[in-house]
């Protein structure tokens, strides 16, 4: 597809468009497309999170392309909807030729600003000028629609209708162990509201879901959820997000006691982990290294675990990667979960996002039949340490001999690049290699000659190699020593580990 990007063909228009919103047209062009308006309806209509950005059109071929070094101007232009106003011009671009049918549809940018400060529907449409001194053509009309403006109008969305002010285990069994709440009706309420809604504690505010507001504007606390939360004063709260994404503050509130014991689950213990009950440390080198082998985390038995329920154990946060929901304990011990070895490194403490210090680890138990969450453990906050940098293979090249690289020995062909198995390599791991030195015009040099995902074949051979082209080692300086360097990510690129360098002195 072409693209406005490259500037090859599309260049800006300078100054005054020149083109008459109201002059007769000629042919009717195929309508644009806008790239990224959300589907249904109202149609056109744009993510809210995108109106600080470009907006990109695409536009299909029209008749009588520009041949050589003519121009073509094409104008973006748009209206109200519903109105019998002239089109006003957003944006013009001249497109030089050559062209041809191949180079479509083509991309064109409209600045941000051309957007500033509007909301509501508009027509919208293009009009190409053609390079003949032929008349205007105009584009079929396609809905443009910007919202910018959140339900309850930037005001705080109105307490939810509440069920009860006292919630108790009574309640609960009277009521199929539901807290039914409903939102009021609101005016401004469109096709596609979204309600978020939060339980909030004085310790804080948790999620409980996101959904469609409802035709009967019901949202549902469970049991589960309420009672895994602390008695005292808690608070239903809910924000309202329409289709475009423009969210409302966070509603009025009104306090509920509640006064449920609610059952004890322990943390989690971690075998071989340092630290208190509730954060622990665990040294990534002490994990075995068969392929049974992993980390072992025991659920506290004297849990308030009854007959029938289920316990799923989650290691690590479940958006992560390489994240793991177990829901198989060992069955002899219904208690204790293992860890696998291909779900550990990637959360070593380096890897993990930028202010995070550890891995949240905990199990939630179900009911039985329904397979509902009844209650959520407390987090046990885990730090995996990184791997010891001594503990990485080194970098090899078949022809480094001594710590000496001849030139004169390295076919042009190449050589043979590798590294041997590193911990916990696997499948789901990439690799780079690089040269590192200086070069021929003695300023530092780095040349990624290769980034590559791990194969299981590699896995099973222990080894991952390729061959470097002799014309990369042309690029350094005779004499000086260069660096085979080579690293790994655990985390699909999140992170990368180093290997340990070869070094090599340059010789002809």
């Amino acid at each position: 597809m072409a693209d406005f990007d490259d500037r090859k063909n599309v260049k800006p228009t300078e100054g005054p468009a020149n083109i008459n919103a109201l002059a007769s047209l000629h042919l009717l062009l195929q309508e644009p497309d806008i790239v990224g308006v959300l589907p249904g309806l109202p149609a056109g209509l744009l993510p809210a999170s995108a109106l600080d950005d470009p907006l990109i059109v695409d536009v299909a071929a029209w008749v009588n392309l520009p041949p050589k070094n003519a121009i073509d101007k094409l104008s973006f232009q748009w209206r109200r909807q519903n109105t019998s106003n002239a089109f006003n011009t957003m944006q013009t671009y001249d497109v030089v030729g050559p062209l041809a049918d191949s180079d479509f549809p083509m991309s064109f940018s409209i600045d941000a600003g051309k957007l500033d400060y509007e909301e509501g529907p508009f027509d919208f449409r293009y009009v190409v000028v053609g390079h003949n001194g032929g008349g205007e053509s105009e584009s079929n009309i396609v809905p443009l629609v910007i919202d910018r403006t959140p339900p309850y109008k930037h005001l705080k969305p109105s307490t939810l209708i509440l069920p009860a002010t006292q919630i108790t285990i009574p309640f609960f069994e009277a009521h199929d162990n539901k807290f039914v709440c409903v939102i009021p009706e609101y005016a401004d309420y469109q096709d596609g509201d979204e309600v978020v809604y939060f339980w909030r504690t004085r310790t804080g505010s948790q999620l409980i879901g996101r959904t469609p507001v409802a035709t009967n504007r019901e949202i549902i606390y469970t049991r589960a959820q309420i009672e895994a939360a602390l008695n005292g004063e808690c608070y239903a709260e809910y924000q309202l997000i329409d289709k475009a994404g423009n969210s409302s503050p966070l509603s009025e509130s009104v306090p509920i006691e509640v006064d449920m014991a609610p059952r004890s689950l322990g943390y989690v213990k971690v075998t071989g982990a340092s630290g208190s009950s509730q954060f622990g440390k665990l040294n990534i080198d002490s994990v075995g290294e068969g392929p049974g082998d992993g980390i072992t985390v025991n659920i506290p038995p004297e849990s308030d675990i009854y007959e029938g329920e289920k316990v799923l154990l989650q290691w690590a946060d479940p958006l992560a990667f390489n994240a793991i929901t177990l829901s198989s304990a060992d069955p002899d011990a219904p208690l204790l979960f293992n860890v696998p070895r291909k779900n550990i490194a990637a959360h070593m403490v380096s890897s993990l996002a930028d202010g995070a210090r550890y891995i949240p680890v905990y199990y939630e138990v179900l009911d039985g039949s329904s397979s509902e969450v009844l209650a959520t453990s407390g987090i046990y906050g885990l730090t995996l340490s990184d791997i010891l940098a001594t503990n990485y293979p080194t970098m090899q090249c078949s022809h480094v001999n001594g710590n000496i690289l001849s030139l004169s020995s390295v076919p042009v062909s190449g050589a043979e690049v590798s590294i041997g198995v590193w911990p916990f390599m696997a499948d789901d791991q990439y690799i780079k290699f690089k040269l590192v030195g200086l070069g021929q015009d003695g300023k530092n040099l780095e040349v990624v000659f290769f980034e590559h995902k791990v194969t299981a074949e590699e896995v099973a051979d222990k080894k991952v190699s390729v061959a470097v082209a002799k014309e990369q080692f042309l690029k350094f300086k005779v004499g000086i020593d260069i660096y085979f360097e080579g690293q790994v990510t655990f985390n699909n690129k999140g992170y990368w580990y180093g290997f340990r360098a070869l070094r090599a002195n340059l010789t002809n």
